[in-house]
């Protein structure tokens, strides 16, 4: 169970996390959270206990994030303008044929 837990903590699924409380009720709403830490312990009964601990991402990480997507944005941009000048190129030379 603690591997199938951990398996979640995905980037994706901790980036809006909804707590709740053993009423069903909303304890709090965050977004952009990260796994921090991780503390497993093995109960006289061999069950294990396993704390999670999540925090707020810096603003160092969500800059990394930022800076990641424009440098994608680029690259497909670049692509894309490479692809221009090719057809431009086939087409002059058909022109100019």
């Amino acid at each position: 169970a603690m591997a199938a837990t951990w398996a979640k903590l995905t980037p994706e699924n901790l980036s809006v996390v909804q707590v709740k409380n053993e009423a069903g009720l909303t304890a709090g709403n965050y977004t952009d959270l990260v796994l921090d830490d991780e503390t497993s312990k093995v109960a006289a009964d061999g069950t294990v206990l396993t704390s999670y601990r999540l925090r707020p991402k810096t603003d160092l990480e969500r800059l990394e994030e930022r800076v990641g997507a424009v440098e994608t944005g680029q690259e497909v941009q670049d692509g894309a303008i490479n692809d221009l000048g090719t057809v431009v190129g086939e087409i002059a030379g058909e022109v100019m044929a």
